[in-house]
């Protein structure tokens, strides 16, 4: 019984890891493109990274700013896990 929970735990973690790797390369590559102020080349990489799964906070912090960034405030404020204070 423990091998076998042993086995999904480990599993998961890969899984999960390869998720996060996967995220973190589209994050990587849109804030290249947000630093070069190609907003409609990054959106895409956001969009890629958002399509991988649960975001994680950096994906949700960087999108936030991405909008700001391309003048898009609105659409920062109704971005994923943004709360409205």
């Amino acid at each position: 019984m423990a091998s076998k929970n042993f086995a999904a735990i480990w599993f998961l973690t890969l899984m999960f890891a390869q998720l996060v790797e996967s995220q973190d390369s589209a994050l990587r590559q849109a804030a290249r493109l947000d630093a070069a102020h190609k907003c409609s080349e990054a959106e895409r990489f956001y969009e890629q990274a958002l399509a991988q799964g649960p975001p994680s906070l950096a994906l949700l912090n960087n999108l936030g700013n991405h909008y700001v960034l391309c003048g898009d405030v609105e659409k920062a404020l109704a971005a994923p896990g943004v709360v409205a204070v």
